[in-house]
């Protein structure tokens, strides 16, 4: 009997351990891969592990963003960015007052088509010839008054071309365009109308706007201080019951006024 037993839970002994070891691994591969499905469905978990596994693109984004605003904040200013386009006053005031001018440091590039002969600008012109305003952006000078005003240049009004619409890099024959151009007839309306400009800005001069205003205002002060003794006169007359009479009467009299 004891036999048998024992060998009943031998084998009930060895069922239960053959079937305990199978539902365990099935429990806990069931587990980790709910575990595993819990993790992926949780919002706040694959947040961590997008934050964890992709942080250097996320830094050289922000980097990528610093370094194109403080490119922008530096050129921001500079006249290429002011071509062919229409310019507001602020634009103008812009150019004509804050402008980016190198410093006297600062490095010319050399063009490829003139390193051979080292040709490049030189800052001294700057002072020779007050108009230009070096683009660092373009690699070349403007006339910053034919820029900003100058609507046609030439006989028949021929297109604008380069130190107006475009940009002079023709360093070979720099000073003598630059002196050229220092006396054409467009170049010296636009300087006449850049300082009638700064004036205006200045309050230092009115607007035509304002100046219309103004001599308007001023007639109807002088019709007012007109009609002040014609109504003086036609108060006095009903005061004292005189009869009104006008010039043209035929008589002697000429009348009351």
């Amino acid at each position: 009997m004891e036999g048998k037993r024992k060998k009943d839970g031998n084998t009930k002994n060895t069922l239960l351990t053959y079937f305990s070891k199978k539902s365990r691994n099935n429990k806990e591969s069931c587990d980790d891969d709910h575990l595993n499905q819990t993790k992926t469905n949780d919002p706040e978990t694959q947040n961590i592990v997008l934050s964890v596994d992709q942080p250097s693109c996320s830094t050289l984004k922000q980097d990528e963003i610093i370094d194109n605003e403080l490119e922008t904040n530096f050129r921001s200013n500079d006249i290429g960015l002011f071509t062919n386009c229409t310019l507001t006053d602020a634009d103008k005031k812009l150019v004509l007052r804050n402008v980016w001018v190198p410093n006297v440091n600062y490095e010319f590039p050399l063009l490829e088509k003139y390193k051979a002969r080292g040709l490049k600008f030189q800052y001294k012109w700057f002072t020779e010839f007050n108009f230009l305003v070096y683009s660092e952006i373009k690699q070349g000078v403007f006339c910053k008054y034919c820029l900003l005003f100058a609507k046609y240049g030439g006989i028949g009004g021929q297109p604008l071309g380069q130190l107006v619409s475009t940009a002079f890099s023709n360093w070979k024959k720099a000073k003598e365009t630059f002196r050229n151009h220092s006396q054409l007839k467009y170049h010296l309306s636009s300087v006449l109308d850049a300082d009638h400009f700064l004036t205006i800005l200045d309050h230092k001069q009115v607007t035509i706007i304002e100046k219309l205003e103004t001599n308007r205002t001023e007639k109807i002060k002088l019709n007012r201080s007109r009609l002040i003794p014609i109504i003086e006169c036609v108060i006095l007359c009903g005061q004292q019951e005189i009869a009104l009479r006008g010039h043209r009467d035929s008589g002697k009299i000429n009348g009351n006024y």
